[in-house]
């Protein structure tokens, strides 16, 4: 076998997608070519390639030895820390790449994104890659072929543990040769970097609240659905509207109403008066927000549309709210109730706003045809909302998007994350027809423009009634299902119990270790000894179902101590020091939030 035939066969087995859609680009565009790219044999030993753009000649490697090459270029990169992420612009022949492999860490990953076509087909017919390929750790992404999973698979792998710990790269001359892609490159780099920040902060800032919403909530377990519930009511022919807040509302109100009945209206949370107050009565609510003022919900006592929620959501708004309750979402300690009573828990990619989870939803129940309407995205003047409001907001960046005009206009760091989370959706998502009604405002790739009255013209052909199926359906959980739930949350109180026990029995081995290394400065029989029973007690921690629960309180207390836990430096006493010092902190943590639980139980169990 050739070097093509071993590299492609790897790939098949190994990455089957990237397989497939190379095969189908190369046969689709075999005579596409913007570059010529030619390997000559080094002095030492592999090849190097050499690459020609623009009548110009670019050497990628040494023509010595690539090899060597390889080792010094990567001396450059200190991988002491643990699960680095390591994003590099440009794979070359491979040489590089391989280096950064044999000296990183196992739990490390390697992002690589290829933005030559040509220069990977040649590599695949002239060099054996097959070990790359064959790599767990390595993400391989072409322009033109795959380049969506970099940043899909970027934001997946980037969390609180490792956002400190990266490595960002280019391989030596890839930047001149292909500067575009470059600033694309960079660009996923801090959009990931913005999305993982405010993922994080968000943690930090919501912790407890996650947890008391949730646990008021429960309370409405008994009465509420699943958000796959609806799958067998919903005609999902029939177009889904999701109605936000932005300025360009107020251009659609009449149309709006005129589509009631023709289609499924989600309304958000911020703007249900405004949709009331107009004579429209929406089919859902949709809230997410873990404290949302009520003033920006409904002042009305008498709301009984549907409320698509989160268990975590404001259970302010929950009890405002006098309807059926739709749970579309749940910590994975909800989903263990769920599972206790042979229920498929509620799962959804939100995004981050409420317009996304109106937006996640639709696609969830299996809508063919998703209308935006007020989806701005940007600032109408100085409006932010429609009704004339004009928010200030001192926490967010003003940034500048492509408008459909294809002129810039005003925008928020928040926004513009919306905005790339709708169009990474309509990317994932190509069998579904989405409609932007504006007329004004941030441009979302792949969203077809159309007016709300030429959706209700053309799309508008049912009649829906949702209520009177809604009213006939069963709810989740019968009787003898919130028995079991009783239960479950009864053994989470006694869970509690021992998980502070154990928390306690930990901090004293850290002490006793920080003790020992601080005195001998060195490993002993006692040493491995109490890192075992560490281990145990980690163990046995993070297999209770009350651990989950906590897992945000947690993380809201101890985010600087759990994202500097995987960073190390040279001195490996001192590295081992610290850690269980920052250990102590979160063992500590946990402790605080039993007791911050166990009342918060107290008040809940009533109402099981």
């Amino acid at each position: 076998m050739d070097y093509f035939e071993v590299n492609m066969d790897c790939m098949r087995q190994r990455r089957n997608e990237l397989y497939k859609k190379l095969v189908n680009f190369m046969n689709q565009n075999m005579n596409s070519k913007t570059l010529e790219v030619v390997s000559e044999p080094s002095k030492y030993d592999e090849h190097y390639m050499i690459v020609k753009k623009d009548d110009l000649l670019t050497r990628l490697n040494s023509c010595y030895s690539p090899k060597n090459e390889a080792m010094k270029w990567v001396e450059q990169f200190s991988f002491t820390n643990i699960n680095i992420i390591i994003a590099m612009f440009g794979f070359g022949t491979g040489s590089i790449p391989r280096e950064v492999i044999r000296q990183k860490n196992k739990t490390d990953m390697l992002f690589i994104y290829e933005p030559s076509i040509e220069i990977f087909t040649h590599v695949l017919y002239n060099f054996d890659i097959s070990d790359i390929i064959n790599d767990n750790s390595v993400v391989l992404t072409i322009e033109g072929v795959n380049e969506f999973e970099f940043r899909n698979l970027l934001k997946l792998y980037t969390n609180i543990t490792n956002i400190y710990s990266q490595i960002r790269c280019t391989h030596p001359y890839y930047q001149d040769l292909f500067p575009e892609s470059a600033i694309n490159f960079w660009k996923e780099i801090k959009d990931n970097y913005i999305h993982a920040r405010m993922n994080i902060n968000t943690e930090q800032y919501f912790g407890e609240r996650f947890i008391t919403n949730a646990l008021f909530n429960t309370r409405y377990l008994k009465d509420s659905n699943r958000l796959l519930d609806l799958k067998d009511i919903i005609d999902t022919e029939v177009p889904a509207i999701i109605v936000a807040a932005g300025p360009s509302l107020k251009n659609n109100i009449e149309e709006l109403r005129r589509a009631k009945g023709k289609a499924y209206i989600f309304v958000v949370d911020r703007i249900l008066d405004y949709v009331l107050e107009a004579g429209i009565e929406p089919d859902f609510i949709v809230t997410v927000d873990p404290i949302k003022p009520i003033e920006y919900f409904t002042t009305r006592t008498d709301v009984t549309t549907p409320l698509l929620c989160e268990m975590s959501s404001n259970w302010e708004v929950l009890n405002q709210h006098k309807g059926k309750k739709i749970f579309f979402s749940c910590n994975p300690y909800f989903q263990m109730m769920y599972l206790s009573q042979k229920k498929n828990p509620p799962i959804l990619n939100t995004g981050a706003s409420v317009a996304t989870t109106a937006f996640a939803s639709c696609v969830k129940l299996g809508f063919n045809k998703i209308v935006l309407v007020g989806q701005d995205l940007a600032y109408d003047g100085e409006m932010t909302h429609a009704g004339g409001i004009a928010e200030k907001s001192s926490k967010q960046k003003e940034v500048y998007v492509e408008g459909l005009d294809g002129k810039k206009v005003r925008s928020r760091l928040d926004w513009y994350e919306f905005l790339i989370w709708f169009q990474d959706m309509i990317i994932l998502h190509p069998e579904i027809q989405v409609i932007d009604t504006k007329i004004k405002g941030a441009k979302i790739q792949g969203a077809i423009q159309m007016t709300l009255k030429d959706v209700v013209n053309k799309f508008g052909t049912k009649n829906v009634n949702i209520n009177n199926e809604l009213n006939n359906i069963k709810g989740t959980f019968s009787k003898e299902d919130m028995e079991g739930i009783r239960k479950f949350f009864s053994d989470t109180y006694d869970e509690l119990r021992n998980l502070k026990k154990k928390a306690e029995e930990a901090i004293l081995l850290c002490e006793e270790q920080i003790r020992i290394y601080k005195n001998n400065y060195c490993d002993n029989h006692l040493t491995e000894k109490n890192y075992k029973k560490i281990s145990k007690i980690n163990q046995y921690i993070s297999e209770q179902p009350a651990y989950h629960l906590l897992e945000t309180f947690i993380t809201a207390e101890t985010a600087q101590e759990i994202s500097e836990m995987y960073q190390f430096s040279d001195d490996r006493i001192n590295d081992i020091i610290s850690t269980y010092e920052k250990s102590k902190k979160i063992f500590q943590a946990i402790i605080d939030g039993t007791e911050f639980l166990r009342p918060e139980f107290d008040k809940m169990m009533p109402y099981i």
